[in-house]
């Protein structure tokens, strides 16, 4: 685990535990031990949230263009700030100067939060690798609320022994826990830092003595590339309807929720009289079951959707509410027990705060699968700021109404908003269909891509221009797979990569046969990174399809046996064979200086433009050498077996390997095929990639032998690729056939449909 990964669980969970702690004990503080209305307590929370929302934007920008490391230590100084000052006036008699430097404590700790939280934030994803983000941040959420509820269960042990009241001097010890939590929160983040980021280590990877000083690293932009490209591929579009509706819907759910949670501890504590040990319980478990509810809604998105499951929790979320209202109608007016009413308060506290809680990461979901990668923050920093801003002025209108009216007006208002907020929620629900298999993750050895669609590696015409004679990339190629990736892929192939100039069989194909074509590669592989897809390659050799116009070589086949109609082959030497396995090697070397998650041997047979020299190996109408290299089956997989062994000998850890072959196997048979690919994986393959020629749908022949294909190898993760629909690729998904779907067309038309998916 990355090292700023390390500090950000510490950090998290000594947080959390310390709000568990802080949170109820300090409300009682303030309205009991100070005196003080209610109102007071809500204008505590409108300082620190007004605070932080005010530098949330500020820091954000100043985090993009300097050491974030930086700006999270320096927050730290206001964050210990806040804690000291915090403690110095608990120490104090109650008095109105302990209030004011409640108010100070307060301010500081919230313009420490909102210096920290987009650097803090932006720096952990540095340091998670690609692919595996969700896992991390799902990982802490749970974490967060297994602290969360620690908090409120030591609260109630401290209380237990230091006497079970809520007098001042009893309060002051549990307040001192609390405060040391938060303190170590702070300590923790001193230690992060930008070097130990995996942006910086991606970087290092590449040594420079590699890079030969012969080729100009000078990437090409002209026109001419950019209106070729735009012609192929549209801008990502979105449904701006749909995260407007969510944000604004969020902001009337906080206007309502900040009138209410900050005084459920007064609730308990002054209006019902309940023991601090009892409350803090209480306050305990409702962080678990606010966890489990979150899981139950997940499951319910599968048969109702995102929207309307969203709709029924937070509605049940209103009834809890109302539930509250009725409690206290009948408690007031002496219908009711005091036993029954605190057992009705406590079940429908815990039920509302679990079912509203639930739906906060759906309509996260909703959102970020919506826009585009590149408006992802604009629309975070956007709720974070409404959120805050709103949440914290209600804080302060619902202490008002609280002191006026009494709390079951505070809970109408909250309904109120809620209902409203739900309703509209409703006027999108045509807009955002059920979540498609398609976007789910999936786990390939220790790497987590964030759904199912692939863009395989396809190889490109020459109009394109994806990469120039001499095998680099040209800019056009590598804002053509930044730009499939920002469209929400979650698995981006190159082009198939020749490993050595006879090799090739385009001439604006791209290679990776020497060290100077790194610095683009990695360039494109950070991009690709960055829009939180994994990059993979395929290195190819294309034997007797390379044309001779090309690489000057006649072209080489394993025997004098045609690819190209046109010209004429010559067989390999075994020598040359060697040499071929030792091309294969050095690229698989300079794949993994690159950064790549994925490498990739081809075996493809047909047609000629994709055939690959493994794949003339492999085939009995092609190979026909009379050495140990051909003839029998066993000869014919000597060749591929000892490239996969040559390169896994030399692979970095880090990069999963596949084999990639069409179907139907020219001159193969089925059983041959199965053996071959059972052998593969003997030899260190973690990945099978199985397409058809000419990007053909696949017939029920074809399914069945991936049937078989899946039955043999039923470990080994299976991408299937072809002339794909959405709805063919999610019945096939849905059926377990295959683990990810390469559309081959359709995101060429139109790179940014995997937004769609939602």
């Amino acid at each position: 685990m990355n090292w700023n990964v390390r500090l950000a669980y510490i950090q998290t969970v000594a947080a959390a535990i310390g709000f568990g702690i802080v949170q109820t004990a300090f409300a009682v503080y303030v309205t009991d031990g100070l005196g003080q209305p209610n109102v007071v307590l809500g204008n505590l929370f409108t300082v620190s949230g007004l605070a932080s929302t005010i530098f949330v934007f500020p820091s954000g920008w100043i985090a993009d263009r300097y050491r974030r490391d930086t700006l999270v230590r320096f927050s730290v100084i206001f964050g210990l700030l806040a804690q000291i000052i915090l403690f110095y006036a608990i120490n104090l008699p109650p008095s109105d100067s302990v209030l004011n430097l409640f108010f100070i404590s307060q301010a500081f700790g919230g313009l420490g939060w909102g210096l920290s939280g987009p650097a803090a934030q932006a720096l952990l994803a540095d340091s998670i690798e690609s692919g595996n983000r969700s896992k991390v941040f799902a990982t802490m959420h749970f974490t967060n609320l297994i602290a969360a509820a620690i908090g409120p269960f030591l609260a109630a042990g401290l209380s237990l022994l230091y006497g079970d009241s809520w007098e001042v001097e009893l309060l002051r010890p549990i307040l001192f826990v609390g405060i040391a939590a938060a303190a170590v929160s702070y300590l923790a983040v001193l230690f992060v830092s930008d070097d130990k980021a995996l942006v910086s280590i991606k970087k290092k990877k590449i040594d420079s003595s590699l890079i030969k000083a012969s080729k100009e690293d000078v990437l090409s932009t002209t026109e001419d590339y950019y209106s070729i490209l735009n012609k192929k591929i549209r801008k990502p579009q979105y449904d701006w309807i749909i995260p407007t509706t969510i944000v604004i819907s969020g902001i009337i759910i906080g206007f309502g929720a900040g009138a209410t949670v900050a005084f459920f501890p007064v609730l308990f504590a002054i209006e019902y009289g309940i023991r601090p040990t009892t409350t803090y319980i209480v306050f305990g478990i409702t962080n678990v079951v606010s966890g489990f509810m979150g899981l139950v809604a997940q499951r319910m998105i599968s048969i109702f959707g995102r929207i309307i499951s969203m709709f029924l929790v937070q509605g049940l979320a209103i009834v809890c509410l109302l539930g509250l209202v009725v409690n206290l109608l009948l408690y007031q007016n002496f219908i009711i027990s005091f036993e029954f009413s605190v057992g009705l308060l406590i079940v429908f506290y815990i039920s509302r705060n679990a079912l509203m809680n639930a739906s906060g990461p759906i309509s996260r979901s909703i959102v970020m699968d919506v826009v585009p990668v590149s408006n992802r923050a604009k629309w975070n920093s956007l709720e974070t700021l409404a959120w805050g801003m709103f949440w914290s002025v209600s804080a302060s209108f619902g202490g008002l109404i609280v002191d006026s009216y009494g709390f079951i007006y505070v809970f109408l208002f909250t309904a109120t908003l809620y209902t409203i907020a739900t309703l509209i929620l409703l006027s999108i629900r045509h807009r955002v269909p059920k979540e498609s298999v398609l976007t789910h993750e999936y786990q390939i050895g220790k790497l987590k891509t964030r759904n199912r669609v692939v863009l395989p590696s396809i190889t490109m015409t020459d109009d394109l221009k994806i990469a120039d004679f001499s095998g680099q990339l040209t800019q056009s190629g590598i804002s053509y797979y930044s730009k499939t990736a920002e469209g929400g892929a979650g698995l981006v192939y190159l082009e198939p990569a020749f490993i050595t100039n006879s090799g090739r069989n385009h001439s604006n194909q791209v290679g990776i046969h020497e060290e100077y074509v790194i610095p683009r590669m990695n360039k494109v592989v950070e991009q690709i990174h960055e829009k939180e897809a994994l990059a993979g390659i395929r290195i190819r050799h294309a034997g007797g399809a390379a044309p001779s116009f090309l690489t000057s070589e006649d072209p080489r086949t394993p025997w004098k046996v045609h690819v190209i109609d046109s010209e004429t082959p010559r067989a390999l030497t075994k020598k040359e064979i060697q040499n071929v396995i030792e091309d294969y090697r050095l690229a698989a070397i300079r794949a993994s200086l690159i950064g790549f998650d994925i490498l990739e041997i081809s075996a493809c047979i047909h047609p000629a433009h994709h055939s690959s020299l493994i794949g003339q190996f492999l085939s009995p109408h092609i190979n026909q050498r009379p050495d140990e290299y051909g003839g029998s089956f066993n000869n014919r997989l000597r060749f591929p077996l000892e490239v996969i062994k040559a390169i896994k000998e030399h692979l970095s850890e880090e990069i999963m390997f596949s084999f990639h072959f069409t179907m139907p196997f020219s001159g193969m048979s089925n059983s041959e095929l199965l053996t071959a690919i059972s052998s593969f994986k003997d030899c260190g393959i973690d990945l099978l990639s199985v397409g058809f020629p000419e990007s053909r749908k696949p017939d029920d022949e074809m399914i069945q032998l991936i049937e078989q294909v899946k039955q043999t190898v039923p470990d080994l993760p299976l991408i299937l690729h072809g002339d794909f629909d959405v709805k063919s690729a999610e019945s096939t998904l849905k059926k377990g056939q295959v683990d990810f779907i390469g559309f081959e067309k359709l995101i060429q038309e139109d790179y940014s449909f995997p937004q769609t998916l939602r």
